[in-house]
């Protein structure tokens, strides 16, 4: 029995990719992946842009006061690092109240993401089907910015 190998998908455009293409521009690196597809018989290839291989380094400068370094979208964790930076930062430069006020609703609405997301995961693993979402609470959710 041979196992089909895991298909890859595009962080830009959600279709998958053949593979990983790195570009060489002076000292940096710059990924693009390579999607395949078929015209008229003829092979037609489409590049999607994924940034940098390590990070952006203009983009970041702006960014040093908060400890951001912004990555390409290869780094499936770099929402974890900006996360980290931003705590990070916030614990250096304490918040007005009124900021604060405003990133309370937000970081309610991210764990209620999270807790769901973790919810499914574990009723997926436990061959559960998973409850059917209200359409309706995930429009108010969304508009509670």
């Amino acid at each position: 029995m041979t196992e089909r190998a895991e298909e890859k998908i595009c962080p830009r455009c959600r279709q998958p990719y053949s593979y990983i293409e790195r570009r060489s521009v002076g000292d940096r690196v710059y990924l693009y992946a390579v999607h395949y597809h078929w015209v008229a018989g003829k092979r037609r290839v489409r590049k999607c842009y994924l940034g940098p291989e390590d990070h952006y380094v203009y983009v970041t400068h702006t960014h040093a006061r908060e400890g951001l370094v912004l990555r390409g979208l290869v780094d499936a964790e770099r929402a974890l690092g900006y996360l980290d930076a931003l705590i990070a930062y916030f614990a250096e430069n304490p918040l007005d109240a009124k900021t604060a006020e405003k990133l309370i609703p937000r970081l309610k609405k991210l764990l209620r993401l999270l807790e769901t997301t973790i919810g499914e995961r574990g009723q997926a693993r436990r061959g559960e089907k998973a409850a059917p979402r209200d359409p309706q609470r995930a429009q108010r959710s969304g508009q509670a910015r």
